[in-house]
């Protein structure tokens, strides 16, 4: 079977776990069998490979043969016959404390950039196809992405990054015009989590309760923004106690951090966390519409044709634009204007559903035509591969008489 080398992160957030997920089913309707090795981009060379989550006694043997820190044995890359950037802020250059580009971090100064793409990637050349997908950015809310213009090395980076691939596709509108304004080709669709729960075979279910999720600020960063940390908490603390009077609420946690915030303001509020992803998947199924800073929930809710607004400080949270959902900055988030969105969903469930999956599969089958457009080669190469399992047709041809 053909071996995939997934660059992701293993069990460390459930929002990798969704955006991987979401590439492999795509993946898997060009290229039914693989050998899939998930590469953890903050622990290079520790790889799995994994079925349903849990490492098996012949995963693990194979993991041992595949990859390894001897040096005799061969570099994870260097075997496999596809590789696929799963997803993550590819592009970013980070402002100092005070907003200001004087000083400044870029995606080309993480370790994992510089282990993976520089050192690994860039050697291979063009000799295995390289999948970049589901690549966003991270940069303030309001970002042009002019800033870029100050890192002419991390430019060069973005460039080498586009011509290595044998496809980029980008999640947001900022990414895009980011490659737009060096003349870098690349194609733009909504972020591959919303395919997550089709991976596994899960399907909506009626909601039973809304779901909300809190994030300090709005999200991880603030990036040089001044953002208004107590406003935000004073606006999720009043819609969580206008919800309640009317429905079921559960307060969504991708982290333990989460956890023990929402823990210290909300004492009796239901909490959902777990170290499974596929768990929030389920109950994201069983949601009626969401309030949320973590915009890989509020995808893969629309994926399931359930709205959500979605709450951030940065750029990621514009993904959500592209599947129709409403955004805002967190500090342009008031009770009034959440509150008239909540209303809409309330009112017309139905509309939304039909809207967000109508948009799934349009984004489905141009991700089909192109991913099958970048592996046209390899895919027709797989008859011929050394173990793959074929088709039984001939051998039911041959039972019924047929030739």
């Amino acid at each position: 079977m053909l071996k995939i080398a997934f660059i992701t992160t293993i069990e460390r957030n459930p929002g990798d776990a969704f955006i991987r997920a979401g590439i492999e089913y795509l993946i898997q309707q060009h290229i039914p069998y693989y050998l899939p090795i998930y590469v953890d981009k903050h622990d290079y060379r520790a790889c799995g490979i994994r079925r349903n989550s849990h490492f098996c006694g012949l995963a693990r043997k194979l993991a041992g043969i595949l990859t390894g820190n001897s040096p005799n044995r061969p570099d994870t890359f260097s075997i496999a016959d596809i590789v696929v950037q799963a997803g993550t802020p590819f592009y970013y250059i980070s402002p100092g404390r005070d907003g200001t580009y004087a000083r400044f971090t870029s995606s080309i100064s993480t370790d994992w950039i510089q282990e993976v793409w520089l050192k690994r990637l860039f050697k291979l050349g063009k000799s295995v196809p390289i999948l970049n997908l589901a690549v966003g950015t991270c940069q303030p809310y309001h970002s042009d992405a002019a800033e870029f213009d100050l890192s002419p090395e991390l430019v060069t980076f973005i460039r080498r990054t586009c011509e290595d691939s044998k496809l980029t596709i980008v999640r947001e509108n900022l990414a895009y015009q980011l490659l737009s304004r060096y003349g870098l080709q690349g194609y733009s669709l909504p972020c591959t989590a919303i395919f997550a729960p089709d991976f596994h075979q899960l399907f909506p279910e009626p909601g039973t309760f809304v779901c909300m999720n809190y994030m300090p600020g709005g999200a991880h960063y603030t990036l040089g923004q001044k953002v208004d940390f107590e406003g935000w908490e004073r606006t999720f603390l009043a819609l969580y106690e206008d919800l309640r009077k009317r429905h079921s609420v559960v307060v969504m946690c991708h982290s333990p951090s989460e956890v023990l915030k929402v823990r210290a303001m909300l004492p009796d509020a239901e909490t959902f966390f777990s170290t499974d992803y596929t768990a929030y998947l389920r109950m994201y199924a069983k949601a009626s519409f969401g309030i949320l800073n973590r915009v890989h929930g509020a995808m893969v809710m629309a994926g399931m044709g359930k709205p959500a607004v979605v709450v951030g400080n940065d750029s990621r949270a514009k993904m959500a634009e592209m599947m129709g959902l409403p955004i805002y900055f967190v500090n342009d988030a008031t009770q009034a204007q959440l509150n008239e969105h909540i209303a809409n969903f309330e009112a017309h469930a139905d509309a939304w559903f039909e809207r967000l999956m109508s948009k799934k599969a349009k984004a489905r089958q141009e991700y089909l035509r192109l991913i099958g457009d970048a592996l046209e080669g390899t895919i027709g190469s797989l008859e011929y591969a050394s173990g793959y399992q074929k088709s039984d047709f001939d051998k039911v041809k041959k039972q019924i008489g047929g030739k």
